[in-house]
């Protein structure tokens, strides 16, 4: 048996701020049951720009006391893998997450594509489906029913995390433009006072050297009129 859940969302954010922003959903107080998330594999392909990732989510499962007879003891965390391919170039991001946990009672597969609005580029569409099977006999339909509920009030939890998350993002990047700013100022002023500096000392090297120049023709001039009146005054002799 499988049951499908099919969302969709519109972000009032540009696909830059929503595609980093979700790297920077988690940890969340919104979600606890989100233990951690770790990189496993990151591969670039610069010719491309392509960015693929691997990673792996470690929850803690929040189970009906009738699942947890069905699943065992051990349902304290629960891990699933998320495959993700960022195309900045074509501003395309697929997330596919699986668990890997429970497989023998449940499969959990869900997709998220996260793309420019077609309607404002300045707006992002966010595409989200679960597929959910469940295998125990007599009881597969309520546990995919459960799955899909737990889909559909995350999946609303998920959104107000991106928001606070592109608030996040989109206060750093503002902070580290003013940064840049007043850095590029400082550069500035000081490239300007070196520049004076430099100006002020080119002058001076200039004046000096005229200085020099005018006292050696002031030299040569003195040593050339001295040897003509000598000349002079020979010829006078003679």
């Amino acid at each position: 048996m499988v049951l499908f859940e099919f969302l969709k969302h519109t972000y009032e954010h540009p696909w830059r701020d929503v595609s980093l922003a979700s790297w920077k959903k988690y940890p969340n107080p919104a979600r606890p049951d989100v233990l951690s998330v770790d990189i496993l594999k990151r591969d670039f392909d610069p010719e491309t720009g392509v960015l693929r990732t691997r990673r792996l989510l470690t929850m803690r499962m929040n189970l009906p006391i009738w699942l947890e007879k069905i699943a065992g003891d051990n349902v304290s965390r629960t891990y699933f893998l998320e495959d993700a391919v960022i195309d900045p170039r074509n501003n395309t991001m697929t997330l596919v997450g699986k668990n890997i946990s429970f497989k023998n009672l449940i499969e959990v597969e869900e997709t998220c594509i996260y793309t420019p609005h077609k309607d404002n580029n300045n707006w992002t569409f966010f595409e989200q489906n679960a597929k959910v099977t469940a295998f125990p006999w007599g009881v597969a339909r309520k546990i995919e029913e459960f799955f899909c509920n737990s889909f559909n009030k995350n999946a609303v939890k998920g959104r107000e995390i991106m928001e606070e998350a592109i608030a996040r993002v989109t206060q750093e990047y503002e902070t580290n433009m003013k940064h840049v700013d007043e850095l590029t100022t400082k550069l500035k002023q000081e490239a300007d006072q070196l520049g004076n500096k430099i100006k002020q000392q080119a002058e001076e090297l200039s004046s000096k050297i005229k200085r020099e120049a005018d006292a050696g023709l002031a030299a040569i001039s003195l040593s050339t009129s001295k040897e003509d009146k000598q000349v002079k005054s020979m010829e006078d002799v003679d």
